[in-house]
């Protein structure tokens, strides 16, 4: 059974990871879901994951 959205508890990131995205560009809503696209690069971006393709003091 699915829990309805307004009772799920918001996670202690979302207002900072709304900010984050908006700061990068990326559109999203003062409420409701964040797209789990932001939420990815959010967490990259965050954890400084390094991109595909490029090593650590080759850029």
């Amino acid at each position: 059974m699915r829990t309805p959205a307004a009772a799920r508890e918001l996670g202690p990131d979302d207002e900072a990871m709304r900010l984050w995205a908006r700061a990068n560009g990326f559109h999203v809503n003062n409420a409701g879901r964040i797209p789990s696209a932001i939420r990815e690069a959010y967490r990259l971006a965050t954890q400084g994951v390094v991109d595909a393709g490029q090593t650590p003091g080759n850029g």
